[in-house]
């Protein structure tokens, strides 16, 4: 009998479901007459409420910690279940905030029952303040940086300054944030660039290190992008040229030679502009001579110097860096030296008329010419034109002055004169013994002088001995053959130190 009882209880499922369902409804029988007081902890986040009275004086506020209250309510057992956090509303005033700095302050977290009133027999916060660090709103302005890289196509460089339009902007967000920002770029790559560069792009904001500042959603930006343009230009290699100085050297010495330790210089434009430019000339105004004796160097900076004062158009610009030329004018002492002319073979006459015969008294023509060690040395007889006109002269002798045409930077020290013999032609019907010797006439030649050239005559060497041909090179006055008693007189450059005119 105690077996089988013992197996209907440990192996019927029925009855031990039966036995549960039996002991729960006795239990809460049991409670629901009893009902006891019981508490419940509910987590409720805490509502700012009018932060305007903190933002409206550009101020910005953090809560401090998680921005959330723990409520705990006390309620029968059987109302606990149904009090929610919905039930609540809990915030904080921003209008009464206390504190001692400007930068924390607190408020009084408050709460209001929205439901279930009547069921809720007590309610306790676990915080009755909230902290709050409060940061002022400031804004700045930066200047746009733009950053290339990259090259340009072959013979095309970015010849000036990248621009951008805005050239910059303005943030604005609480002072920590936009104090961190150091600076604004742009990065623009140029690499084989062969035009104008035209896009349109966002800067980013660089910390004190030069780190990207990724998270800017705190910050408000204006503009948010910009235009950027960079021109692209064509270059150029030319020539540097001086040709010219100003002021004179001291009396006597004379500018030889110019010399650059820098010959050429690369330049860049847009096409039509340097197409036509083959030199960047530099200015005689920068080479200033006046009173040199000897050689000196002149440190030209081309940057410094106006594109007009360089012969250069509007647009043109230096692709290098650098851009001084050193430019050295050497100085030399006048020298003197004598050149001999044959008479009448080296000279060209113009203005004999048929009426007369022309005689010379001299075979040859000492000229003397003035200029440097290497001008003189580069020239020779063949180098001096030497022109006679004789045209309004009538019978008698002259002494008629040579026009000389020199090779530049050299000078005649003295006229030169050629005596000249004029004679009538004998006609067809008289003969020879019938001829008289007639004295040269007195008639004036077609002049502005109202005198006649005077003739002055000298002993000039034997014209088997001097050749037309031959120069005396680097001949001293003192060496030469008297000409006049003009030339004799006259002393040479390095004695007398006097320009020669």
């Amino acid at each position: 009998m105690l077996k089988r009882v013992k197996s209907i209880v440990l192996n019927n499922i029925t009855l031990k479901l039966l036995a549960v369902v039996i002991a729960f409804f006795t239990w809460f029988a049991v409670m629901y007459n009893l009902n006891p007081i019981n508490t419940k902890k509910i987590k409720v986040p805490v509502e700012i409420m009018n932060d305007e009275a903190i933002t409206d004086q550009n101020w910005v506020y953090d809560v401090v910690g998680e921005g959330t209250v723990e409520i705990t309510v006390t309620a029968k057992s059987f109302d606990l279940v149904r009090i929610a956090a919905s039930d609540f509303e809990v915030y904080v005033d921003m209008r009464y905030l206390t504190g001692s700095t400007n930068t924390e302050k607190q408020g009084t977290i408050e709460y209001k029952i929205l439901n279930n009133a009547d069921i809720i027999e007590e309610i306790s916060l676990s915080e009755t303040s909230m902290y709050f660090n409060l940061e002022e709103i400031v804004s700045r302005t930066y200047t746009i940086n733009i950053v290339t890289s990259g090259s340009a196509a072959e013979d095309y460089v970015a010849a000036s300054e990248p621009t951008a339009v805005p050239s910059t902007i303005t943030v604005s967000g609480r002072s920590s944030d936009v104090y961190n920002i150091a600076s604004v770029a742009y990065y623009l790559n140029i690499n084989d660039a062969s035009e104008e560069i035209n896009e349109t792009g966002t800067p980013v904001l660089l910390d004190s290190t030069g780190k990207v500042i990724e998270d800017t959603s705190k910050l408000t930006i204006s503009p948010q992008t910009v235009q950027i343009v960079q021109p692209i230009m064509q270059t150029k290699t030319v020539k540097i040229v001086c040709d010219e100085t100003t002021g004179d050297p001291a009396v006597g010495y004379s500018v030889s030679d110019i010399e650059l330790d820098v010959s050429t210089i690369k330049i860049a434009g847009y096409k039509a502009i340097i197409s036509g430019v083959t030199q960047v000339e530099i200015p005689a105004s920068v080479i200033d001579v006046e009173n040199l004796t000897q050689a000196k160097t002149y440190e030209v900076d081309l940057s410094s110097l106006t594109l007009e004062q360089m012969g250069l158009p509007e647009g043109v610009s230096f692709v290098s860096t650098n851009t001084t030329v050193n430019v050295t004018v050497k100085i030399e002492k006048f020298s003197r030296k004598i050149y001999r002319l044959a008479v009448p073979d080296d000279i060209s006459i113009a203005g004999k008329s048929d009426l007369y015969d022309y005689s010379f008294d001299d075979t040859l023509v000492n000229i003397t010419l003035v200029g440097t060690s290497t001008d003189l040395a580069n020239t020779e007889a063949a180098n001096i034109q030497a022109d006679l006109n004789l045209t309004g002269y009538t019978a008698g002798s002259w002494s008629v002055p040579l026009v000389i045409t020199l090779p530049e930077g050299l000078e005649v020290a003295a006229n030169v004169e050629v005596v000249v013999n004029i004679t009538e032609k004998v006609t067809e019907t008289e003969t020879p013994e019938e001829t008289t010797t007639e004295e040269p006439t007195t008639t004036e030649p077609v002049t502005e002088s109202e005198t006649e050239p005077e003739t002055e005559s000298e002993t000039e060497p034997s014209s088997e001995d001097i050749t037309s041909e031959e120069v005396l090179a680097e001949t001293t006055v003192a060496d030469a053959p008297a000409q006049t008693e003009e030339s004799s007189e006259s002393e040479s450059v390095e004695e007398t130190a006097e320009t020669v005119e």
